[in-house]
């Protein structure tokens, strides 16, 4: 009898201690929690307040620290997961509060824009699901991102930071927009990813996106001859990440190869047009001169990737033969098309136009 008695009050203290593990444990968290993100506020403000758009920037402080946990778990989850909602509604709430005491005319704006709203899109190059009875009918959603994208550019290269705390920052940015950009632009056309070789024609007999696209590339040069004339620019921008000079010259290359295919589509090739010396000047330089950019080891390990964007592709192939064939300008040997793809498809492919 003593010995059960012994037994039961032994499990009573057991069961006892489990649960005070269990407070101490969540008494901890709490600290670490409440502590962390004390000293991550207290370090962005020593970061970031002064006296240009104090009010803009608490906001900014607020919305840097939802942004964080947004990055943690966009690791794991797409932006438009449900899981992900109640974080972008609080990011939405305080982005809403803050954007409103920076001026129209301030680049910052766009910096916010970037930073908070097309950062998930734009660091897995990712764009929603969206379903249409029609594959040839563009999605409200898709285009309001490429829209978004495209006028985020725009607004970077067009106006000034007054803080001059961020005035490197659309060289990081503007590339990686860039490449969101070119990525999807087929998506002006239609909603299939599984046809987006014929969405691209499509999309690119439309005026509206010839514009947006001679617009950006002319952005991109211009920021690219910028980044050359600055030595300190470019450490800044290579210490950021290899990523943005990568997207850099991946989209000066794909974004003149959509206006050179184009011509091609029109069947019309303009020899002399600005845009195809973009493409020839910037083939060489990132690709197939004596020391190409891409020949660098750091970015040995995506040499396939550059390989196929750059030339073992069919846009290029078929760039390489109409600029020989009608320009007499020869790029890359290794990137001509062999007689069969000739055949297959560029003598005997049909043109489509669409209206």
């Amino acid at each position: 009898m003593e010995n059960n008695q012994n037994l039961d009050e032994t499990i009573n203290s057991e069961n006892n201690k489990k649960p005070s593990k269990f407070k101490t444990f969540v008494k901890l968290f709490c600290i670490f929690f409440i502590l962390s993100n004390l000293f991550f506020y207290l370090s962005e403000r020593r970061k970031y307040i002064n006296d240009i758009y104090p009010q803009a920037r608490k906001y900014f402080i607020i919305n840097d620290m939802i942004f964080t946990y947004r990055y943690i778990l966009n690791t794991f989850v797409e932006v438009d997961n449900p899981i992900m909602q109640p974080l972008n509604k609080l990011q939405k709430y305080f982005y809403d509060k803050g954007i409103k005491y920076i001026p129209q005319d301030d680049a910052e704006r766009a910096f916010w824009n970037y930073k908070f709203n097309l950062y998930p899109y734009t660091r897995k190059t990712y764009m929603p699901k969206a379903f249409s009875k029609n594959n040839f009918v563009p999605s409200e959603i898709h285009t309001q991102i490429l829209d978004d994208v495209y006028q985020t550019i725009v607004d970077l290269y067009r106006y000034e930071f007054k803080d001059t705390n961020f005035k490197n920052e659309k060289f990081k940015v503007v590339p990686l927009l860039a490449d969101q950009f070119q990525a999807y632009l087929y998506l002006y056309a239609g909603t299939s990813n599984r046809l987006a070789k014929e969405l691209s024609k499509k999309a690119l007999q439309e005026k509206e996106v010839i514009n947006k696209i001679s617009n950006l590339l002319e952005i991109l040069v211009k920021y690219n001859e910028m980044i050359h004339k600055d030595e300190k620019l470019q450490i800044e921008i290579s210490n950021t990440s290899d990523s943005i000079l990568r997207c850099l010259y991946y989209s000066i290359h794909r974004l003149s190869a959509d206006l050179i295919q184009a011509d091609i589509l029109k069947q019309n090739i303009n020899c002399s047009a600005n845009y195809v010396e973009i493409y020839l000047n910037n083939f060489e330089f990132a690709y197939s001169g004596e020391k190409p950019f891409f020949a660098n080891k750091k970015y040995s390990s995506i040499k396939p990737i550059t390989d196929i964007i750059f030339c073992n592709n069919h846009i290029t192939k078929t760039i390489s033969y109409h600029l020989k064939q009608t320009c007499n300008i020869a790029i890359a040997p290794q990137c001509y098309p062999d007689e069969k793809f000739i055949d297959e498809n560029i003598i005997n492919e049909k043109i489509h136009i669409y209206f």
